[in-house]
């Protein structure tokens, strides 16, 4: 997977409006909250070996996956319906 181009991050609507509140508080940019915050965290994970997720980082993966699968699903046959002898698409 390449960054060249950067990398878009998706945000839950409360996550978003936190992010904004301590962007607008502390007078800094929302990217360099999120580019610290990142930078951090591989800090972190190099000097440990280890890379975590907080079981809420991993309820977010878990709901991302099932919107991916369902949206395969839909977009495996027009219309996302499946006709006789179609089978939904394995992710």
């Amino acid at each position: 997977m390449s960054l060249k181009n950067g990398i878009s991050v998706r945000f839950s609507p409360a996550s978003r409006e936190r992010l904004e509140r301590i962007a607008s508080q502390s007078g800094i940019k929302a990217s360099v909250l999120i580019r610290d915050a990142i930078e951090d965290y591989l800090d972190k994970a190099e000097a440990s070996g280890k890379v975590s997720f907080s079981l809420r980082s991993r309820a977010i993966q878990a709901e991302s996956q099932q919107g991916a699968e369902q949206t395969v699903r839909k977009k495996s046959v027009p219309g996302g319906k499946r006709g006789r002898g179609q089978k939904e698409a394995a992710v």
